[in-house]
């Protein structure tokens, strides 16, 4: 790694400072570096990438330059230890409620200004690259990667979230990176930590079973339950329509898992009233559940405890071939929303896990539907 001179080092300083001006800002007291900070919700956020220097993080193409501009790239590892005293890497969720917050075209809305963006909420996300597996820096000018505190089952791999903004798109989308590429590295923003939490979870033994409701369209009616705020479909959807499944063509499995849609078929498949959860709202009912959420959505069928009504079978799916598998093994369900290269979000539970996962699919293999109440 290139040695950082006193004159970078003061050239460094000089940026950071400049940046907070107009801003409030932070000073970690670590290395004396100060950044500016900006309200986003409810959430504070540094606004501009960490730059702290420890092992797991590195200056693009090893230059210092790059570090004062763009910030330091971290390993996943590194990133987990990074952030300042009373700061931390923001969890999935976080960098979802942020999403809510920034709206349609909410890439847009972060990117500075020096990137095309219109930088509305002060967050001054610049194209800052990021360094592969190999050691070798990319796409600076092009893309950022920002990592998350959260790890899943994405595609049935073990791997990290991050999030991403790219040139030529005006959303802020989320990506997997394989635990097996884990000296890859990326920016990070630090979110401020919550003074208090503000509540309690529910008791887990509570009620939360909810009324029964008919679907007028073709007359079936669907248990309910409470989870957190939301109220679900108890049961998967079974409304017959074009990209609608049952598992290998027979009604009988359509009465026992709900019918298996296409990713354009969910959209439009739920009753008056409900709706296609997005990958948001999925996140808000594991929030709801915390540790091993996905032994508590199972039925006791299927090895879980299904301690919020929820009765999670099952259910397989149908590839885009027109090829059925997976009953008893897995059970997977659409989101309303969309990934990178045109695939759609499914959540998953498989047989041997404890967790609910998420990763992205073709939009024309079909799997279960649950509908959320508006």
């Amino acid at each position: 790694m290139t040695r950082t001179t006193s004159k970078t080092l003061a050239l460094a300083m000089a940026l950071f400072a400049l940046v907070g001006c107009g801003k409030p800002t932070f000073t970690d007291d670590r290395d004396g570096k100060t950044y500016a900070t900006t309200t986003i919700g409810k959430q504070v956020w540094m606004a501009q990438n960490l730059d702290y220097d420890m092992d797991g993080g590195y200056c693009y193409d090893d230059d210092p330059a790059n570090c004062a501009k763009y910030g330091r790239l971290y390993t996943r590892d590194a990133a987990m230890k990074a952030c300042p005293e009373g700061w931390h890497l923001p969890t999935s969720e976080e960098w979802d409620e942020l999403g809510k917050a920034i709206g349609e075209d909410g890439g847009t809305k972060l990117k500075s200004g020096k990137w095309n963006g219109t930088d509305e909420f002060g967050f001054a996300a610049l194209p800052a690259g990021f360094r592969r597996n190999s050691g070798s820096s990319d796409r600076m000018g092009a893309v950022t990667f920002f990592l998350s505190a959260t790890e899943g089952l994405v595609g049935g791999v073990a791997s990290g979230l991050s999030y991403m903004l790219h040139s030529e798109l005006a959303t802020l989308n989320w990506v997997s990176i394989p635990n097996s590429e884990e000296d890859e590295a990326g920016s990070v923003r630090c979110v401020k930590d919550a003074s208090e939490s503000g509540g309690s979870r529910e008791s887990e033994g509570a009620d939360r079973r909810g009324p029964t409701f008919t679907d007028d369209r073709d007359g079936k009616t669907y248990a309910t339950t409470m989870i957190g705020k939301q109220v679900w479909m108890a049961q998967n959807l079974d409304y017959d329509m074009d990209g609608g499944y049952c598992y290998k063509d027979d009604s009988v499995n359509c009465g026992k898992y709900g019918r298996l849609y296409t990713w354009p078929a969910a959209m439009e498949a739920c009753p008056t009233g409900w709706h296609l959860p997005t990958h948001v709202e999925w996140n808000e009912l594991q929030n709801a559940l915390g540790e091993n959420d996905g032994t508590k959505l199972k039925t006791a069928s299927w090895g879980g405890t299904n301690e919020v009504g929820f009765h999670a079978l099952p259910a397989g799916g149908r590839g885009s071939n027109g090829i059925f598998g997976g009953v008893g093994s897995y059970a997977n369900f659409w989101t309303a929303s969309e990934g990178r290269r045109g695939y759609a979000i499914a959540r998953g539970l498989e047989l041997d896990d404890a967790m609910l996962g998420g990763f992205g699919s073709g939009k024309y293999n079909a799997f279960s539907v649950r509908c959320v109440k508006d």
